[in-house]
């Protein structure tokens, strides 16, 4: 229930309002705008313990969409990866400037211009980039599965379940692994879909859990 997802942020008023400006299959897009959504309701919203410790704009130094002309050309120049880069900002400077044109003038209250402008919509990108996953044919914002660093060969597990019978903060779940889209559809009173994360050995205090 906390993930971002596309069709959630489709059925939200931002989804409305940016309906026709937005492809409605650019999950990307629909996550990062999602994603600032929350970031305007601040301290008072459900997600805030999670936006509270997302990496901000200035601790992504090794994130290009991030970086300034002047940077990609020195790093880039004469690679194929400065026109790549350059041609995704690009497309995402057109969107932006649909947002603020189209959209922006007819909901203020709904797009707050400290939130949402063009730095924070590349920032929201970036943090879609490195850190939405894949869950069911959705990709998605996973609060507390995202914090998990990637490592090749990690043998702990991430998959798709159906939780039953939690407490308070999940004490007491029952997980039952889903083995068909039908088990995310027809769900029974007090269960819900819930992204797994299964260590495959006993892990010590502070010792990672990575995933590949």
């Amino acid at each position: 229930s906390l993930h971002i997802t596309p069709s959630k942020v489709k059925a939200s008023p931002i989804g409305q309002a940016i309906d026709g400006v937005i492809p409605a299959d650019d999950d990307s897009a629909l996550l990062a705008l999602g994603l600032l959504g929350e970031f305007a309701q601040g301290e008072a919203g459900e997600l805030w313990p999670y936006l509270s410790v997302l990496p901000g704009a200035d601790d992504m130094v090794g994130q290009p969409l991030l970086w300034s002309e002047d940077e990609l050309r020195t790093h880039f120049a004469g690679s194929h990866l400065y026109e790549t880069i350059g041609a995704v900002k690009g497309g995402l400077l057109m969107q932006w400037e649909a947002i603020q044109e189209r959209v922006v003038p007819n909901a203020p209250d709904l797009f707050p211009p400290q939130v949402f402008n063009l730095q924070g919509y590349l920032y929201a990108h970036a943090i879609v980039l490195t850190r939405s996953l894949p869950f069911g044919d959705d990709l998605s914002l996973i609060p507390f599965l995202d914090l998990a660093n990637h490592q090749k060969g990690a043998t702990n597990t991430c998959s798709i379940g159906v939780a039953k019978g939690s407490g308070e903060g999940g004490e007491g779940a029952k997980i039952a692994p889903v083995v068909s889209a039908d088990q995310m559809e027809a769900l029974g009173v007090g269960e819900e879909v819930t992204a797994v994360l299964t260590a495959s050995a006993a892990l010590a205090p502070g010792e990672q859990a990575f995933i590949d």
